[in-house]
């Protein structure tokens, strides 16, 4: 540990190898992972609380109220714990792969927490706290060494083996790639928590920052508007009531027109067409 004026002010080891680690997002807790244990740091206790796993540790995640810690191991099992290093709920997955790559969703705005799993079966699956499964299994097409979400929460950036970094939907829908494929896979990348910047790097030692930039994409008819938020969803907004109505369209919307009463959203493989509900036009 440093402190801000990059003095060392405490250390601890684990036995092997420390695989990941991560901080608990409303505390000063760490969790570290290493091939044959856990460890779990806080400034208020001294001695660093050790767990026994039982396969080595690829991934690490927290919930967004810091509660529970989810574990993503190389025999392909995932454990969710406490924050006092409980063992709650443990999910077998079926085929035993690696899963080098998991995450809580980060928005206290959603309903439920939503742990995103990814493993080298080239598999993208989402769980409940329960451990209970939401939806089917989403095939990725290459093996996933990481998943971050984007600092607004919007999207998904994940990537690995296909030696780039693709952009995705929360829902696990593919919205599109950012920049050039690699000489080497990806095995790491993250948002800037406050702006638009992503950084990679890759295996062969590259480092590269990519900045963010969606265009605007919107349409507007007397008192209609309507823009793209989030990539994948509508928002229609009376100019004078400044009422708002939100379209989830779960892929990603390239362009919006609007005319009269009907708004038109170009996806990438169809066009839907909404119309106003005259009923609701006349209050």
């Amino acid at each position: 540990f440093w402190t801000s004026e990059l003095e060392g002010h405490l250390k601890y080891s684990h036995n092997d190898g420390i695989q990941c680690i991560a901080y608990n997002p409303v505390s000063y807790q760490l969790l570290s992972c290493a091939i044959s244990d856990i460890g779990l740091w806080s400034p208020e206790h001294r001695i660093v609380a050790k767990r026994k796993v039982s396969s080595r540790v690829c991934s690490c995640s927290w919930t967004n109220d810091g509660q529970y810690f989810a574990l993503g191991l190389f025999n392909g099992l995932v454990t969710i714990w406490t924050k006092n290093g409980d063992e709650k709920i443990k999910i077998d997955r079926p085929g035993g792969h690696p899963v080098f790559a998991l995450a809580w969703n980060p928005s206290r705005n959603d309903h439920y927490d939503m742990l995103s799993v990814c493993d080298w079966g080239q598999r993208l699956s989402f769980y409940q706290l329960s451990g209970r499964q939401i939806g089917k299994d989403r095939p990725l097409g290459f093996d996933p060494c990481f998943y971050s979400y984007s600092s607004d929460d919007n999207y998904v950036l994940t990537g690995g083996s296909n030696r780039r970094v693709c952009l995705y939907s929360k829902e696990g829908l593919k919205l599109g790639g950012i920049g050039e494929e690699h000489n080497s896979w990806v095995w790491s990348c993250r948002c800037h928590p406050k702006g638009d910047y992503v950084v990679l790097c890759c295996n062969d030692g590259v480092v590269e920052c990519y900045q963010i930039s969606p265009t605007t994409v919107h349409g507007l008819y007397k008192d209609r508007y309507a823009y793209r938020e989030g990539l994948t969803d509508v928002i229609v907004q009376h100019l004078i009531t400044e009422e708002k109505v939100r379209l989830r369209c779960r892929d990603l919307v390239k362009k919006i027109a609007v005319y009269k009463n009907r708004l038109a959203v170009q996806l990438p493989e169809n066009v839907v067409i909404y119309e106003l509900n005259t009923n609701e036009e006349n209050g």
